[in-house]
C-alpha cells in the first residue's frame, strides 16, 4: 500500500526513474558518472562530509551534524567546475543510500541539492520541487523533513512577497515542532523568521511573543536573539526591559568578542538613550551607528540612526545641525526603497517645521504620516488575521489528520486480530471492541479539550489586538499639531472617538474654563509634558504654566495635588 501510494505521488509530479532496487528513493532520478577519488576527498576534506559508511543509519540531528558545513554562501563562491563536482559528490552519497536501503539519507540529500540549488533551477521550478518533498514528508510521516520543506517553502514565499502563503507554511513546521518532533534549532531559527515578519509589520506585541521562545531557547544562546526581543519591547514603548536585553547581547557580544555585534548593539543603546532624553549621551553612539550602516549600504537602519541624531540636535537646540541630518536620513531612506523607514522620517519632519513654526508643512507632513501608518497599519491587520485565525484552523485541520491516522492504523491491527482469532478467542475479541469504544470516546474527549484550548488562544489574540488598536488611538492623538481652529477641531474629533464624554463632562462640571483651559485638561490627560504641549499649540512653556495654574484654580485643587491623576481618575470613571 506504501509503495502504491507512492508510486501515485510521484507519476503526477511527473518524477519518473528507473529502479535498480525496490525502495521508496528509486522514484527519484539519479545521473552517474565516474568521479575522481581524489576530487570527491577534497570537497569532502573541504566541507567536513565524512565516508559515506560514516552517514549510513544516523537520526537527523547527526546526519545534520555531519552536513551543515554546506551553505549557499559557499556554494555561491564555488567555480562551475567544482560545483558539478560537488553535485556529482552528492549523487555518489544517494547512490550509496539506495544501495544499502537507506532512504532517510538519499531524502537528506535530495533536500540538501534542492535548497541549494546546486542544479540552478528556475524559482517556480524549486518551488515544485519543494511541494513534491514535502507530500512525500507526509505520505511517509517523516517529521524531521516536513519541518525542512515548510521552512524553505515559507522562506521562498515571504521573499516573493507572497507572505500570507509562506506563513502557513512556518506556522505548519512550529506545530510540528511543538506537537511531534524535537528540534530545537529549527525551533530556534523558525521563532525567530516569525517574530522578525512581526517587527517589521509594527506587531511588535506578537514579535515579543516569538522572540522571547527564540531567546529563552536553552539550546540555542545567540546574541541576536536578546536583541531581536530588546527591539520588540522597545516598540512597546518598555524601556527598561528593552534596556536589560540589550546589556545581555552585550555581554554575550563581548564574551565572544564580536565587534561587529557590539557596534551594532550600542547603536541600539543610543536609540534608547535619545528616547529617555538623555540627547547628549546618545549622539555619539548615533553617529557612530550611522556610519556603521553608511559603509555597508545598509540605508534602511542607517536612515533610522540618522533620524534620531536630527532629532536630537533638534532637542538640543540646534536646528542648523538637525536640518543636515534630517536630509541625510531622507535620503537614506528613499535608497532604502522600505515604506516603514519613511514613517520616522515624517515625524521628525513635521516636529521640525513646528519648531520653525512652518504650520503648513507641519500639516503636510502629518498628513504624509498618517497615509504611511495607514498602509502599514493594513498589513498589520493582514498579518494579525493571519496569525490569530490560521493558525487556529492549521492546528484544528491537523489534530483531524493525525486523529484519522491514529484511526487508520488502529483499525489495520484491529482487522488482522480479527483474521486469526475471531474463531478461538471470541472473548478477547469483544474485550479489543469495548477498549476500541473505550479510546474513540477518549479521543473525543482530547479533541474536545484541544478545541476549548485553541478557542482560548483566539480570545488572547483578539483581545491583545484590541489593546494594540487602542493604544495605537492614543499615539495619534500626541502627534498631532494644534495651531488654528481647525486644528483643534480635527484634534477634538479624534480625542472623542477615544476618550468619548470626558470633554462634554468637563465642561458640565467647571462651566468656567476657558477654551484654552480645556485644550490644556485634554492634552494633560494624554500624560504630556509642558515642552510636548507647547510644541503642539504653538506657544511658549510659560504660557503653559500660567494656563496649569489658572485651571488648578478653576478645579479647586489643593496645593500638592496632582492634576494629571485627576483627569486620569475622570477616564477611568467616564469610561
Amino acid at each position: 500500500m506504501r509503495l502504491f501510494i507512492i508510486s501515485i505521488l510521484f507519476v503526477s509530479l511527473s518524477v519518473f526513474a528507473a529502479p535498480k532496487k525496490q525502495g521508496f528513493i528509486d522514484t527519484y532520478p539519479l545521473q552517474t558518472r565516474s568521479v575522481v577519488l581524489s576530487t570527491q576527498d577534497s570537497l569532502r576534506q573541504a566541507f567536513n562530509i565524512p565516508i559515506n559508511d560514516s552517514l549510513l543509519g544516523l537520526d537527523f540531528k547527526k546526519r545534520r551534524k555531519y552536513l551543515e558545513a554546506i551553505t549557499s554562501s559557499r556554494i555561491a563562491a564555488m567555480t562551475p567546475i567544482d560545483v558539478r563536482r560537488f553535485k556529482e559528490l552528492l549523487e555518489n552519497i544517494t547512490l550509496f543510500a539506495k544501495q544499502n536501503a537507506d532512504d532517510d539519507l538519499a531524502l537528506e540529500i535530495a533536500f540538501l541539492t534542492i535548497r541549494l540549488n546546486v542544479d540552478g533551477l528556475a524559482p517556480k521550478v524549486k518551488e515544485q520541487r519543494l511541494l513534491s518533498l514535502d507530500s512525500v514528508s507526509s505520505v511517509l510521516q517523516l517529521d524531521w523533513l516536513g519541518v525542512y520543506t515548510k521552512h524553505q517553502l515559507g522562506v521562498l514565499y515571504v521573499n516573493s512577497s507572497r507572505s500570507s502563503k509562506g506563513l502557513f507554511f512556518i506556522f505548519k513546521a512550529l506545530y510540528i515542532l511543538e506537537h511531534n518532533l524535537s528540534d530545537p534549532k529549527y525551533e530556534f531559527i523558525l521563532n525567530t523568521f516569525v517574530g522578525r515578519q512581526a517587527y517589521i509589520k509594527e506587531q511588535y506585541l506578537l514579535s515579543k511573543r516569538y522572540f522571547k521562545k527564540a531567546a529563552q531557547n536553552q539550546n540555542y544562546k545567540f546574541t541576536g536573539a536578546n536583541v531581536h526581543l530588546a527591539l520588540a519591547y522597545r516598540g512597546l514603548k518598555m524601556l527598561d526591559s528593552s534596556n536589560y536585553y540589550f546589556r545581555l547581547a552585550k555581554e554575550i557580544a563581548i564574551a565572544k568578542n564580536d565587534t561587529v555585534f557590539v557596534e551594532v548593539i550600542n547603536g541600539d543603546i543610543g536609540e534608547n538613550l535619545y528616547l529617555e532624553g538623555n540627547y547628549k549621551d546618545a549622539l555619539p553612539l548615533l553617529h557612530a551607528d550611522a556610519d556603521f550602516y553608511l559603509a555597508k549600504k545598509s540605508f534602511g537602519n542607517a536612515s533610522n540612526a540618522l533620524v534620531f541624531i536630527s532629532a536630537s540636535y533638534l532637542a538640543l537646540g540646534e536646528p542648523v545641525k538637525s536640518e543636515l541630518f534630517m536630509k541625510k536620513a531622507y535620503s537614506a531612506a528613499k535608497s532604502s526603497k522600505e515604506l516603514r523607514r519613511m514613517k520616522p522620517i515624517y515625524r521628525q519632519l513635521a516636529k521640525w517645521s513646528a519648531y520653525s513654526g512652518n504650520a503648513k508643512n507641519t500639516l503636510l507632513y502629518n498628513d504624509s504620516l498618517e497615509v504611511i501608518s495607514n498602509k502599514l497599519h493594513l498589513e498589520f491587520n493582514k498579518f494579525s488575521g493571519f496569525e490569530a485565525d490560521k493558525l487556529v484552523k492549521l492546528n484544528a485541520s491537523e489534530l483531524d489528520l493525525l486523529e484519522t491516522q491514529k484511526d487508520q492504523e488502529y483499525s489495520d491491527k484491529l482487522f488482522w486480530g480479527i483474521v486469526c482469532f475471531v474463531f478461538c478467542f471470541l472473548v478477547i475479541l469483544s474485550l479489543l471492541f469495548l477498549t476500541y469504544r473505550a479510546n474513540k470516546k477518549l479521543k473525543e474527549k482530547n479533541l474536545a479539550f484541544s478545541n476549548l484550548q485553541l478557542t482560548g488562544k483566539l480570545e488572547d489574540a483578539n483581545s491583545q489586538l484590541k489593546v494594540y488598536i487602542t493604544e495605537t488611538q492614543q499615539k495619534s492623538l500626541t502627534e498631532k499639531v494644534i495651531l488654528t481652529d481647525a486644528n483643534w477641531r480635527e484634534f477634538l474629533q479624534h480625542f472623542n472617538k477615544v476618550h468619548p464624554g470626558f470633554v462634554m463632562y468637563l465642561k458640565q462640571q467647571y462651566p468656567k474654563l476657558t477654551k484654552a483651559e480645556v485644550r490644556f485638561c485634554c492634552l494633560s490627560s494624554l500624560s504630556m509634558s509642558d515642552k510636548e504641549m507647547a510644541a503642539m499649540l504653538g506657544v511658549g512653556r510659560a504660557s503653559i504654566r500660567v494656563t496649569r495654574q489658572r485651571t488648578r484654580v478653576k478645579l479647586s485643587l489643593k496645593q500638592g495635588a496632582s492634576l494629571e491623576k485627576v483627569f486620569l481618575k475622570l477616564l477611568e470613571t467616564i469610561h
